[in-house]
């Protein structure tokens, strides 16, 4: 695509776009393995070096840096002309996946320290956080006497009471049919073919 189309894209467009949409919907594990252990796109790489800073920090887990980085360039990206109409939603989705990512390593945090790190003020990151858990993208609940967000528990008896009344329940829906069936076997109701 860089020798037919580069007067269409140039490869620095192509590192930018495949960043931002890698940043907006993977997640590390997914970007390391398609995006940073790629020969193809290391190559790419070099010729943004900011782009390569984005994805050090992101590895780093420097969620704050990215998003601070990326604010920066709002106003440049704007004048994109593909990528324009499409920022505020692909900034929205690298914030969500960034609190998202941020949080997975905890099994409770405090709200300050994360609108600390994520350079974010913390009324502001609350919202996110209330509608990021309201939508189920984040399995947490937050406490709002100490400000601290915790990690939803499985209970594992619950889990296996479900699995338990499910298989209950299908067992039942087999052994009514059976009845059913031999009840008309017998009275002799059968449709002949």
């Amino acid at each position: 695509i860089l020798n037919n189309f580069n007067n269409v894209i140039l490869a620095e467009d192509i590192v930018v776009y495949t960043t931002l949409c890698t940043l907006a919907t993977h997640d590390f594990a997914d970007m390391k393995a398609n995006l940073m252990e790629s020969k193809t796109f290391k190559s790419l790489l070099e010729t943004t070096p900011e782009i390569r800073g984005v994805l050090q920090n992101f590895a780093a887990s420097n969620y704050g840096h990215i998003l601070q980085f990326l604010e920066s360039k709002s106003q440049q990206m704007s004048l994109d002309i593909y990528l324009s109409s499409h920022w505020s939603k692909l900034m929205a989705l690298v914030w969500d996946r960034a609190i998202v990512q941020y949080f997975t390593p905890y099994k409770s945090l405090s709200i300050a320290k994360m609108s600390e790190s994520l350079h974010k003020d913390e009324v502001l990151l609350e919202k996110d956080l209330v509608r990021l858990i309201g939508k189920g993208n984040l399995s947490a609940r937050i406490d709002s006497e100490t400000h601290t967000l915790h990690r939803k528990v499985q209970n594992d008896r619950e889990v296996a009471m479900k699995k338990v009344k499910e298989a209950t329940d299908v067992h039942t829906l087999n052994v009514k049919q059976s009845l059913l069936r031999l009840s008309l076997l017998q009275n002799k109701f059968v449709v002949g073919g």
